[in-house]
């Protein structure tokens, strides 16, 4: 028997004799560390819910058993939802986009056992992720009515964001920062895959790289120093908040179609800058407009920004560590997905967080409000230093 059926097996075990016992199990894909689920229950649940999605993990990756992850990150998770769900946490809408609800799904149940962790969450069926969407929807120039729910899905995206990283920085639970507090796996990597590659890549991209080895080294160093010095301002983020991991309906954008939007995976909640979230959300952005030109992409981008930093309070130091995730995660991440085309296809957009990585690090405004990212600035108090919500 593969691992895969004896996963199924025994997830199937798990939840008999249980309300969420199964009639058909099928398993997902995308899920990398962990064996995801959809599943028809054989009785409906009281709210009228007949399917749920299940996650069952182990201490090892799903995609590699080598590759070995601690188990309290489906822990992590569960917590990270049950405390969410209690919460209202979804900001003011924007005017126009009252019926896009962005939310996290509902934890069911959670079974812990000595090797392996079952969650079961509420599931959107016939859903997508939001990067899959804007390729397979929005590939062509968006009509006005695209433009106007890109825009929507934007904003709510960020009024979520915000009222989350707001609802982090003054939660109570203290067990739940203690739990966060022991993920230190996911501190690690973000920084690893983000900054420390930064060097790595001026032997990936010499042409584009080389002449700013020096500063990239300084970048890097600078970062891998600020849990120290920014220890006080970090607090509970999502760790990975980026288009993979927001899930909506698989249907075209139009004038009437709304509908919930799911923030998903949060095993690497951890503590962290909010800058980081909301860099890496706009990497992704900027990212499917720089490789595949998609307007709709640069669009909601733009309105994610704008939303986000419209009457926050943040200053100069907050737009420019956002911008300094930005380009990393453009020099790095983007670079690292074969996906996005060849290496002579990769280097424009190298060139491109490159100049954000050396503007933001030489704190250039003036160079950033003239750029696709100048929403980071627009509404900043020149010299202003605030970096937190």
């Amino acid at each position: 028997m593969s691992l895969d059926d004896s996963i199924e097996l025994k997830v199937r075990e798990a939840v008999k004799g249980t309300r969420f016992e199964v009639q058909t199990l099928t398993k997902l894909a995308g899920g990398t560390a962990n064996w995801i689920f959809a599943a028809t229950l054989a009785s409906p649940l009281d709210d009228g819910s007949s399917e749920v999605l299940i996650k069952h993990g182990q201490g090892f990756s799903a995609s590699n058993q080598n590759f070995e992850l601690p188990l309290s990150r489906c822990k992590i998770e569960a917590e990270s939802l049950r405390l969410l769900s209690g919460h209202s946490v979804s900001g003011s809408p924007p005017a126009g986009a009252s019926n896009v609800n962005v939310r996290t799904p509902a934890l069911f149940d959670l079974t812990e056992g000595d090797d392996s962790t079952i969650q079961v969450q509420e599931y959107l069926p016939g859903s997508i992720d939001l990067k899959q969407y804007m390729l397979k929807h929005c590939a062509a120039s968006p009509t006005p009515v695209e433009r106007e729910k890109s825009a929507q899905i934007g904003a709510a995206l960020a009024n979520w964001l915000r009222s989350f990283h707001k609802w982090a920085a003054s939660q109570q639970d203290e067990d739940f920062a203690r739990l966060v507090s022991k993920n230190t796996f996911g501190p690690y990597v973000k920084n690893l895959i983000n900054f420390s590659w930064l060097s790595d890549r001026v032997d990936t991209f010499p042409d584009v790289l080389r002449d700013c080895k020096d500063l990239l080294v300084e970048i890097q160093d600078a970062v891998a120093k600020e849990k120290d010095n920014q220890k006080a301002r970090y607090q509970i983020i999502h760790g990975d908040f980026w288009t993979g991991n927001i899930v909506l309906p698989d249907k075209p954008l139009e004038a009437e179609s709304d509908g919930p939007i799911f923030v998903v995976d949060w095993e690497i909640a951890q503590f962290g800058l909010p800058s980081f979230d909301l860099g890496q959300m706009i990497a992704e952005l900027y990212a499917l407009w720089l490789y595949r030109g998609n307007e709709a992409a640069l669009v909601l981008m733009e309105s994610f920004i704008d939303t986000y930093m419209q009457n926050s309070g943040l200053g100069e130091d907050f737009a420019f560590r956002a911008a300094l995730q930005v380009g990393a995660h453009l020099v790095c991440i983007t670079t690292g997905f074969p996906g996005w085309g060849t290496h002579e296809e990769l280097e424009p957009v190298v060139r491109v967080g490159r100049d954000i990585l050396i503007h933001a690090w030489r704190r250039d405004r003036a160079w950033f409000e003239g750029g696709k990212l100048q929403g980071l600035f627009r509404l900043v108090a020149s010299g202003s230093s605030a970096t937190g919500l």
